[in-house]
């Protein structure tokens, strides 16, 4: 008991402690457990499958046939492998490495470096040229930042961007989208969608089959033609049309001119003598700020403003109703019902068939008949009467007579 051993052994599974190592091993067959305390490590390994720990160097590793896990205090380094699938990481150089078959990613912080490749689809970043690079097949993508260029490739649709010629260029098959700073033109094309800037002239024009458009700053002339719907917009005179068939509408800023033309139905604005007009067959609309018209007439319903002479009229048919600020005369007529008021006369008459009522400011006399029933009133004479059948009031303030 000197060095303080405990060993045991039935058939092969043994079992031994040492006290002054202070290390205890068992061993069933080939799966073996050892702990020694003065290194104070920890190993086990069945069949292949082993486990090692070690605290002074802060040691874990870890095997079961080809899959091995390991990790180091020192470099504080992670390592993992199973099979070619492998992946380690070390603190120091920062550096972060994974592997599946060819499908590799790997990271350096001291250069700050990414990279990652899967089959031939690879992906590279590198800070200190500060390039950034991507392959998948023919799907090539690639980044630096010292010339700022930026190109993409996929069979072929690439993209390609520079800073330093400042130069965009993209191709898919025909559709082309390029850019240029130095002649600063900027070309794009689909098929027969086309787009094309150029600097130079300040001229952009897109073209998709039929349907073009097309901006000139020289002219400052926007157009847009689709089989005959077009649109044109000109700076310089401030002109806007569109037009799709027969429905066009116009801008023109010289004279301040908006038109709208709907097959028959046509409404036009105009600044200079401030009017608006709105034609739909035979229902027009027209209106005018200098005089002030409104007019609107659509069969023979037609309405009538003017505030130059202040005239209003309105016509349905028979019943019409005008109004004359001049003379400050208004007429209406509805059928026989017939109202007309002059303000230089003063006289007010209405007629409904035979119910008549008149009124007249210069003798200030006041006449009202509904049928046989008659109302009047002179002022000069200071007559008033009144009769109804054989009813009758009558006052005369000149002979003073009451009857």
């Amino acid at each position: 008991m000197e060095s303080a051993a405990l060993s045991w052994d039935r058939k092969s599974p043994a079992q031994s402690w040492d006290k002054e190592s202070e290390a205890m091993s068992w061993d069933r067959e080939s799966a073996a457990l050892s702990w020694d305390r003065e290194c104070a490590a920890l190993s086990w390994d069945r069949e292949r499958a082993a486990i090692s720990s070690d605290r002074n160097s802060a040691d874990l590793s870890w095997d079961r046939e080809s899959a091995t896990l390991s990790r180091g205090r020192d470099c504080v380094a992670l390592s993992w492998y199973r099979e070619s699938a492998t992946m380690s990481w070390n603190r120091e150089t920062a550096i972060l490495s994974w592997d599946r078959e060819s499908a590799a990613l790997s990271w350096d912080r001291e250069r700050a470096a990414l990279s990652w490749d899967r089959k031939s689809a690879a992906l590279n970043w590198g800070r200190e040229f500060e390039a950034l690079s991507w392959d998948m097949e023919s799907v090539a993508l690639s980044w630096d930042m010292e010339r700022a260029a930026l190109s993409w490739h996929r069979q072929s649709e690439a993209l390609s961007l520079d800073r330093e010629v400042a130069a965009l260029s993209c191709d898919r098959e025909s559709e082309a989208l390029s850019w240029d700073r130095d002649s600063a033109s900027l070309i794009w094309d689909s098929e027969s969608a086309a787009q094309s800037w150029d600097r130079e002239s300040e001229a952009l024009c897109l073209g998709k089959e039929s349907a073009a458009l097309r901006w000139d700053r020289e002219s400052e002339a926007l157009c847009w033609d689709r089989d005959c719907a077009a649109l044109s917009w000109d700076m310089e005179s401030v002109d806007l049309s569109w037009h799709r068939e027969s429905a066009a509408v116009s801008w023109d800023r010289e004279s301040e001119a908006l038109c709208l033309g709907k097959e028959s139905a046509a409404l036009r604005w105009d600044r200079d003598s401030e009017a608006l007009c709105w034609d739909r067959d035979c229902a027009a609309l027209s209106w005018d700020m200098e005089s002030v018209d409104l007019s609107w007439h659509r069969e023979s319903a037609a309405v009538s403003w003017d505030r130059a002479s202040a005239p209003l009229s309105w016509d349905r048919e028979s019943a019409a109703l005008s109004w004359d600020r001049e003379c400050a005369a208004l007429s209406r007529d509805m059928e026989s019902a017939a109202l007309s008021r002059d303000m230089e006369s003063a006289a007010l008459s209405g007629d409904s068939e035979s119910t008549a009522l008149s009124w007249d400011r210069e003798n200030a006399a006041l006449n009202w008949d509904m049928e046989s029933a008659a109302l009047s009133w002179d002022r000069k004479s200071v007559a008033l009467s009144w009769d109804r059948q054989i009813e009758a009031l009558s006052w005369d303030w000149v002979g003073v007579v009451l009857s």
